[in-house]
């Protein structure tokens, strides 16, 4: 068989990678959410803002994990059952205000499906030289922000949040319904939250309510959304890791090598469930993300010289953002400075 498919590799992956006890899934689901809840309720009661920015942190991590916990769900990777695992997975994404089955549609079907490759692939898709010389003024200077180190969040939150996510449904039912059950609920807890802060039992002050709204909804959102948007950058992209193009590309080139793996610091670590050991996941996307890790032990014994692996996660962000502006007719990672000169 040839070594250099999906297939060959999977067939190295033992059965007990997969399985995914229910108490251990909602062991995970309650726990996170408690933290959420627990975070939510540390927010609302502290008037200091020096005591908010830690606990904004924390919940905007907390954010990051039920959201993996939900990435982990739709994928079928924690619970077995479609119907539970459909629910949880809605539940747990919530608070990142992503419509479950519209997020599944370009998650799960067109990124999976087109990992890294030119003109089919969703998140920080390369703009090429050419392109990038047509566009306006306007969607230059956009750009250049989407692709800096400041950015990424701002990309996350525009492009892939409110075009990707709300905007612009996919061809299919739930993923319309979810987009309406979504916008409601954004509706609904914006007034709650603001009414609960205005309302102090004999008149209702608006700007009391709208500076919790900022400080117990935006804010975490904001954080939120600078966290997957960061993370989700340094996945698939690096100044060492080319996209390619049809005829070039392949699945095994898509899952393993233009798909990065990180070791995060523990205390991160168990907010962001294994979310950088992303190889495996993509390898196999039945794997639960507690057994990532060690998925990632024996992919490495036959295909560590495929793999890209990398200790610096701050290092590689600062220098990606720097030189992965726009990609050559090759693929190649060009600066904008160096069209210009």
């Amino acid at each position: 068989m040839n070594k250099e498919t999906l297939t060959a590799i999977r067939k190295k992956l033992p059965k007990e990678l997969f399985y995914a006890p229910l108490w251990k899934s909602l062991f995970y689901i309650s726990r996170d959410l408690l933290l959420f809840l627990i975070f939510s309720y540390l927010i609302y009661l502290t008037d200091k803002i020096y005591f908010c920015f830690p606990i904004w942190i924390l919940q905007g991590l907390s954010i990051l994990a039920l959201f993996q916990l939900s990435h982990d769900l739709a994928h079928g990777a924690l619970i077995k059952n479609k119907t539970f695992a459909n629910f949880f997975a809605q539940v747990c994404i919530l608070p990142t205000l992503h419509p479950v089955n519209q997020w599944i549609y370009g998650h799960n079907g067109i990124h999976h499906g087109n990992t890294s490759k030119l003109k089919a692939d969703l998140a920080w898709h390369p703009r090429s030289i050419e392109r990038y010389k047509r566009m306006s003024f306007i969607d230059k200077f956009l750009h250049k922000i989407y692709w800096s180190w400041y950015g990424t969040g701002i990309y996350y939150l525009i492009k892939m949040w409110l075009q990707g996510l709300i905007l612009f449904p996919a061809p299919n039912f739930k993923a319309k319904r979810d987009i309406v059950f979504v916008i409601t609920f954004i509706v609904s807890s914006i007034s709650g939250i603001i009414f609960i802060g205005g309302y102090n039992g004999n008149e209702f002050i608006l700007i009391n309510g709208v500076i919790l709204f900022i400080k117990l909804q935006l804010i975490p959102f904001i954080i939120w959304n600078y966290t997957i948007g960061i993370i989700v950058y340094l996945h698939h992209i690096n100044k060492d890791m080319q996209w390619k193009k049809e005829g070039e590309w392949t699945p095994f080139y898509g899952q393993l090598r233009a798909t990065s793996n990180y070791k995060l610091p523990a205390i991160v670590n168990i907010f962001a469930h294994n979310i950088m050991v992303h190889s495996p996941h993509h390898i196999h996307t039945k794997i639960p993300f507690y057994n990532l890790s060690k998925a990632l032990d024996i992919i490495r014994k036959d295909y560590k010289e495929y793999l890209f692996e990398r200790e610096s996660f701050w290092k590689d962000y600062f220098e990606s953002t720097k030189y992965c502006k726009l990609v050559d007719s090759n693929g190649k990672w060009v600066r904008i400075e160096e069209i210009q000169n």
